[in-house]
């Protein structure tokens, strides 16, 4: 079922170190802008950490191309 080695991060840790609510979590989820979230027991749902880690270094690359677009010159 899963990986013996793979770490799982619970709504509210995710949440935290993300700097939303948890309301805001699952909307983004619904929307398809977050990874989606695994049950790990019967009444247990939690976040790979690796999708985590993925979804952070995408948005960080998407920043670090924007501040890019933004600080060109402009064509003449």
């Amino acid at each position: 079922m899963f990986d013996r080695d793979e770490i799982f991060v619970r709504k509210g840790e995710v949440a935290r170190r993300f700097g939303v609510t948890i309301r805001t979590l699952e909307r983004w989820e619904r929307a398809g802008l977050f990874p989606r979230r695994v049950q790990i027991g019967p009444l247990v749902v939690a976040y790979r950490a690796s999708d985590l880690r993925e979804f952070a270094e995408s948005r960080q690359l998407a920043n670090r191309r924007k501040s890019d677009v933004e600080s060109a010159p402009e064509a003449a």
